[in-house]
């Protein structure tokens, strides 16, 4: 793979083009261990070193779904994050600037 550009932008693209290299799915219950609270699936992607580098987090509460996207520096620094009241609808964006 070619090497990782410095600035955001060429960052994130060159993060994108990792393939996901975990997915977990988590059940979480009531205090009562009944009624299900929440239900979510997160995306992650890792580098050659195995740092995380991307994660997609899709959670789904109360029949309300979020999603929320970070992307991190090889010393595992967010430097850009979007949340997502859906898939399309934008609720928040952070970008770290260097």
């Amino acid at each position: 793979m070619q090497k990782e550009p410095s600035d955001s932008h060429g960052k994130k693209a060159w993060i994108d083009q990792l393939p996901v290299s975990k997915t977990i799915t988590a059940i979480e219950t009531d205090s009562m261990g009944k009624g299900l609270d929440t239900l979510s699936v997160e995306y992650l992607k890792l580098d050659d070193q195995h740092r995380k580098r991307y994660s997609k987090k899709i959670n789904w509460i109360d029949k309300e779904k979020t999603v929320r996207i970070d992307y991190f520096s090889p010393d595992g620094t967010l430097f850009f994050q979007e949340v997502y009241l859906t898939e399309d609808i934008l609720f928040a964006r952070f970008e770290a600037h260097s």
